[in-house]
């Protein structure tokens, strides 16, 4: 790429593959930032889960606030579910972010169930709302992504997000915010 001054600009980055990551100095680090990525990294998936789960929570008030913690674990929670199929695991890991208090994704989730169940039947209504709140989930991993990797978002983002609901594709956003190299080339996506 040439510039105004006839200047040449190269850039190089290193594609890192989770799954062949050492997840211990992830462990190692205070800062929880990382740890919802930690299932996706070398080792048993469920095991990683739990000691993510365990970090977070034990976490100092000082390097994460009780709401950040909450999302970060609502965030491994929804990253969990693509290499865990365990729903007893993912169900403990739920209750791990009640225990924590108010939890808006999953105040959503139970209302979203409860009124749609009141009309089609308890089972369609847990299961949609569960759906709905994967999709609110996802947008919000892909907003949370995006804003760390290029600092302030667009205030059309989050809107551009809601209209999506395929789950599918919001985690391929998902997986393309973790790489994009702009913040111009992921709205592109959208």
């Amino acid at each position: 790429m040439s510039g105004y001054l006839d200047f040449k600009l190269s850039i190089a980055y290193k594609v890192i593959k989770l799954w062949e990551v050492d997840p211990r100095p992830i462990f190692e680090l205070e800062s929880p930032g990382l740890l919802p990525f930690v299932p996706f990294m070398a080792g048993n998936p469920e095991s990683l889960v739990l000691k993510s789960c365990e970090k977070i929570a034990k976490c100092s008030e000082a390097l994460a606030g009780m709401e950040t913690k909450r999302e970060l674990l609502a965030i491994l929670s929804g990253l969990a579910g693509k290499v865990i199929k365990d729903e007893v695991l993912r169900g403990h890991l739920i209750s791990e972010i009640r225990v924590m208090g108010e939890n808006f994704i999953l105040d959503y989730f139970r209302e979203e169930g409860i009124a749609i169940g009141k009309v089609q039947g308890w089972e369609e209504g847990r299961q949609e709302g569960l759906l709905e709140g994967a999709r609110q989930e996802a947008r919000l991993a892909v907003l949370r992504v995006v804003r760390r990797r290029f600092g302030e978002l667009p205030p059309e983002l989050s809107e551009r997000l809601e209209v999506f609901k395929d789950l599918q594709r919001l985690e391929s956003l998902l997986d393309e915010a973790m790489v994009c190299p702009s913040l111009e080339a992921f709205l592109a996506l959208l």
